[in-house]
């Protein structure tokens, strides 16, 4: 199985231009990285004059469960003009902060806020509700994931087993068949079962039947009080395969 892990590395969130918000990394005491593309707030008219107006992004971010607010102003450093660097996902012209993570903290709530040059206050908060980020690999641990090949059978067995901490409140697996183009992505509830303060998720019965000798592509999401969070190994997925 191919896993890259952003367990034990400092965390950053990516606000990218078409509304995706991408989780990097660990929910570790210290500083977590914010890199937000203007582009989300500003209008287009006015990006571009940012490091002359000097005219910031404010963010605001919740920590909990503890409810410690932090907020802070993002600006470019001054200048005539921005040469913007167009990227939706990510990797274009960006604006930078860090927020401080204090111990005990398990989620983020992030909003935004920028006055244009009418005097009119624009916010960035997913419609009043703000955003709430949490970090799979701080709540999520997938501890077996292999694939057990069948002698004379159509099918091998696709094993899965996750655990969570013990607020998560449901896991839905979605894979696809990763060496087809166009491959329709599959879903499967996942079946808890406590285990101390943490819980195990299995698929039904513990295994799925899958095409034979062809290897996976998967993701898990996951929900707590009702927000909805991806594991999606940091925009990589979870490959799997039959043991050579």
């Amino acid at each position: 199985m191919h896993i890259l892990s952003g367990k034990g590395h400092w965390p950053k969130i990516v606000f990218t231009s078409d509304f995706h918000q991408l989780v990097r990394g660990d929910l570790m005491p210290g500083t977590c990285a914010i890199q937000y593309d203007p582009l989300r707030i500003v209008p287009e008219s006015e990006v571009r004059k940012l490091p002359a107006t000097q005219r910031p992004v404010t963010a605001f971010v919740r920590c909990l469960p503890g409810g410690e607010l932090w907020q802070g102003e993002m600006r470019f450093a001054p200048a005539a003009t921005l040469l913007l660097d167009e990227d939706s996902t990510g990797g274009g012209t960006m604006l930078t902060t860090g927020c401080p993570v204090p111990n005990a903290c398990d989620e983020l709530e992030c909003w935004f806020s920028y006055v244009d040059d009418s005097g009119n206050t624009l916010w960035d908060s997913a419609m009043g509700a703000n955003y709430r980020l949490r970090f799979p690999s701080h709540d999520i641990r997938i501890e077996q994931a292999e694939i057990e090949a069948r002698a004379n059978e159509a099918q091998d067995l696709f094993r899965l087993r996750v655990e969570s901490v013990g607020t998560v409140d449901s896991v839905l697996l979605r894979w696809r068949y990763a060496n087809a183009i166009n491959s329709v992505r599959h879903e499967c509830p996942l079946t808890p079962a406590a285990d101390g303060d943490k819980k195990v998720w299995t698929p039904p019965g513990g295994e799925l039947g899958v095409s034979w000798d062809t290897p996976l592509a998967f993701d898990l999401v996951y929900y707590v009080a009702g927000h909805k969070h991806t594991d999606d190994n940091q925009g990589n997925w979870y490959v799997v395969s039959r043991p050579n």
